[in-house]
């Protein structure tokens, strides 16, 4: 959900930060799950966004602000939610290139019995998400099948109910996140500390 440009999900303590620090913000969109293959898309995207830091933002700067360059060994990533869980994701691969990592309630146990089986019946719903406001189970599969086959990167809170909806009947990490079902350590980012991936120095 969101985008690299939509206002609610900006955190304005980071453009604080970055004027304080004369940092630069790159902020990468990408596609925005559900998709065909799950998180497996947004990750590859990630990863290619990474490389292209390394490969070409140096001549993006020299055309568009000449004069101006960039560390990238003094790196921070940051991110909240979805992009908490994305950012953790790339830190995870890159460990030793990423100065800090300053995540906000990220999605870091994909197969919380939340995500998987849905909440008890003794408990709030998602996100306290008005109960009359929660699509049926029905209507969330058929939002996650249409939404699947378009490609988005940009998005409001349109989405919000309809991914609440499939947390609430358990189906948000199999039609979600593995939709293929393949089980793979490189989704969870708790399996991969567990099979010894580093995380940065800082967080």
């Amino acid at each position: 959900m969101g985008s690299s440009l939509f206002a609610p999900f900006f955190s304005l303590w980071l453009a604080d930060l970055a004027v304080k620090n004369r940092a630069i913000i790159i902020s990468a969109d990408y596609r925005l799950l559900p998709t065909l293959r799950g998180a497996i898309d947004p990750l590859q995207d990630l990863e290619d966004f990474w490389q292209w830091t390394r490969k070409d933002l140096d001549a993006v700067l020299e055309r568009r602000a000449p004069g101006h360059s960039v560390d990238l060994g003094k790196l921070m990533i940051t991110g909240g939610s979805a992009g908490g869980y994305f950012g953790l994701q790339v830190a995870l691969s890159h460990p030793d290139e990423v100065s800090v990592l300053a995540i906000q309630y990220p999605y870091v146990d994909v197969k919380d019995k939340v995500f998987t089986e849905g909440p008890g019946e003794n408990d709030p719903t998602v996100l306290r998400w008005p109960k009359e406001q929660i699509p049926e189970e029905g209507e969330g599969l058929e939002w996650v099948e249409d939404a699947r086959m378009k490609m988005v990167s940009k998005a409001g809170f349109e989405r919000s109910a309809f991914n609440i909806s499939l947390c609430t009947y358990g189906q948000f990490y199999s039609k979600v996140v593995d939709p293929l079902g393949l089980d793979v350590v490189e989704l969870e980012p708790l399996r991969r500390i567990e099979a010894g991936a580093k995380l940065p120095k800082k967080m």
